[in-house]
């Protein structure tokens, strides 16, 4: 009612001071309530500022650096509204300070934590203020210099040098990094990724598909795409001796099924599904496998389901095994395989009520 009405005065007031109590409750699903009303302020007073006059702005503006300092935790939706908001010429020196002071006080509390992608986030917000005022790219890759330990930074920098087609700086960054200990498996899948494209878009075939192979064999480990472009570099006889390094180094790796899948290797994708503990990975590969090798794998639904048997007195497991059962049916010869198992039960474990009920509905 207060937007509607346009009292924009009262309603950042009654806002903030709703945020605050917020706060300062002690909530059993804090978390949850808490970003419910942060989100809702945020939109707020957002719209408080987009009404505004540059005095009206500039007392919202301290006020929130006051909260800021006020309020220890949840203060980022302050700061956040602080930097998407304010672009006049009368904030810019003040949010620049203010970056500087949060990157400091940062850089203190992570001394022995480091953190750097929460000074990465302050950085950006400096590099977005220098971006609006236009100023020299070689001014920016220099402040980005000084952050490239952030991951958020290197994207930044690394994209923005793509941009402007100086390929080179950002492979040099990329390649710097990719190998740092410090450097999340899924970082480092993601910078692989990024060199791969880039030594292809600059021509660099033999750096290309080095990269490609370290993704196959270990960043991107079970990933089709990634496989058949590597395929796709090789003739098909090359590839039929390329392959069996990949499939030699990674066959205790569950994924390695896709792979026998990918290469028609029928046989060995066989082997493989009988030899894993449970039917996961043959029911996994089942639509595969039941034309081709039929017998062999009603020989292992009915191990595992006789074994099954043997070994339990659950309702809820002999429900499991009966539509085992109605599954090994649509495999060629499963009627017949189907009818000795339910002939055996019946006649061995005709005590069992519970069992006969189940089988009562095949």
């Amino acid at each position: 009612m207060l937007l509607e009405n346009r009292c924009y005065r009262d309603a950042f007031e009654l806002t903030c001071h709703i945020y605050r109590r917020a706060c300062n409750l002690d909530l059993d699903d804090y978390g949850a309530g808490m970003d419910s009303i942060a989100d809702d302020s945020y939109t707020i007073w957002l719209e408080v500022i987009a009404n505004s006059d540059i005095e009206e702005k500039k007392f919202y503006f301290e006020l929130f650096l006051n909260f800021i300092d006020e309020i220890s935790y949840e203060e980022e939706c302050f700061e956040h509204v602080i930097m998407v908001d304010f672009f006049e010429d009368e904030f810019i020196q003040r949010k620049l300070d203010f970056i500087n002071e949060k990157i400091a006080e940062t850089d203190r509390i992570v001394e022995d934590h480091l953190i750097p992608d929460d000074i990465g986030s302050w950085a950006l917000f400096y590099i977005r203020i220098m971006e609006a005022q236009e100023q020299d790219w070689e001014l920016i890759a220099e402040y980005c210099k000084k952050y490239l330990e952030s991951s958020i930074i290197k994207d930044y920098y690394v994209d923005s040098c793509v941009k402007q087609k100086n390929y080179s700086e950002a492979i040099r960054v990329l390649e710097e990094n990719v190998d740092k200990s410090a450097v999340s498996a899924w970082r480092a899948t993601g910078y692989t990724k990024r060199l791969k494209e880039l030594y292809l878009l600059t021509g660099n075939t033999a750096k290309y598909k080095e990269q490609l192979w370290k993704l196959v064999l270990e960043y991107g480990r079970g990933d089709l795409e990634l496989y058949r472009e590597l395929k796709s570099q090789y003739s098909v006889n090359e590839w039929k001796t390329k392959r069996e390094k990949i499939l030699s180094m990674q066959q205790s790796h569950h994924y390695i099924g896709e792979y026998f899948v990918e290469e028609k290797l029928y046989d060995r994708l066989l082997d493989y599904a009988l030899n894993q503990p449970g039917l996961y990975a043959l029911e996994r590969y089942l639509d595969v496998l039941k034309t081709l090798y039929p017998k062999e794998v009603l020989q292992r639904y009915r191990n595992e389901v006789e074994q099954s048997a043997s070994r339990t007195t659950s309702r809820s497991v002999y429900s499991s095994l009966v539509s085992i059962l109605r599954k090994m049916k649509t495999i060629p010869g499963g009627e017949e395989a189907v009818k000795e198992i339910t002939l055996h039960w019946q006649l061995y474990y005709s005590n069992r009520r519970a069992m006969m009920d189940e089988l009562g509905k095949l």
